[in-house]
């Protein structure tokens, strides 16, 4: 009897049987009345933990894939905060380059403009005294205009510092001849 009690205590080391297995052999193998022997399951066993339900967030990834996170119940109000100041700074951030895109194009409009009433007054009045006054801006100006639009690009994450170097050595390049 001994033996087969170390055989079912070897089967358990080396993992033939489990535990629960070994003491529902060994309680076979013993001599003591039905009454006594160990029962195959604790009845003072406590129910599993129940998981706290959550709220599947479907969500896309940069390179476009999506995958599906289960978020906590209690974790929601600040999954919504930093929802909420994300699309904020996405908000602020599309508004502040539309604007400058918009000013860009204004100048451009502008500089268009006062180049063809120059043309106009040039054919009709051979001529106009003031011609300082409206030969819109200098290449100058355009290239500061150009690198400030550069660094904003950098500064919101739209070009990478790299891009940024070369696009700036571009402007640097002398213009060819006309």
């Amino acid at each position: 009897m001994q033996e087969e009690r170390d055989r079912i205590l070897r089967m358990v080391a080396d993992g033939t049987i489990r535990p629960v297995e070994a003491a529902q052999l060994l309680a076979a193998l013993s001599d003591k009345p039905a009454a006594q022997r160990l029962p195959s399951k604790p009845e003072s066993a406590a129910p599993p933990p129940v998981k706290p339900k959550g709220i599947e967030v479907d969500m896309l990834r940069p390179d476009g894939s999506h995958v599906r996170v289960e978020v906590p119940t209690n974790l929601i109000p600040m999954f919504w905060q930093i929802a909420r100041v994300a699309i904020r700074e996405s908000a602020r951030t599309a508004a502040s380059e539309t604007w400058a895109g918009a000013k860009i194009v204004a100048r451009r409009q502008v500089k268009s403009g006062a180049l063809a009433v120059k043309e106009a007054f040039g054919r009709n009045q051979g001529g106009h005294p003031d011609q300082q006054a409206l030969s819109g801006p200098s290449a100058e100006t355009n290239s500061i205009e150009a690198r400030r639009s550069i660094i904003r690009m950098v500064q919101n994450g739209r070009l990478t510092p790299a891009d940024a170097e070369r696009l700036i050595r571009q402007l640097d390049r002398p213009a060819p001849p006309a």
